[in-house]
């Protein structure tokens, strides 16, 4: 099952730079594992790992804008 990541339109243009098109923004979710695809970036993870989720935000745009990662949560982003 899919998830398409909503982009605005005023920041489609900064997003294209990361690679990040409506077509690559989504989160995958199987029997298995969790994928979240943005642009060139791709995060994995088994399921047997999520213990949770949280919707969090309204975030200002700028605060909002690009690609983290949290270190040590074993969660790659690659190329």
């Amino acid at each position: 099952m899919d998830f398409p990541i909503r982009l605005q339109p005023r920041l489609r243009p900064i997003l294209l730079l990361f690679g990040v098109r409506p077509d690559n923004a989504l989160v995958r979710l199987d029997e298995e594992r969790l994928v979240a695809r943005f642009g060139f970036f791709t995060a994995e993870a088994p399921l047997a790992n999520i213990a949770r989720w949280d919707i969090t935000g309204p975030y200002r745009w700028w605060r909002g804008l690009g690609v983290r990662r949290t270190l040590g949560c074993g969660w790659g982003a690659s190329a």
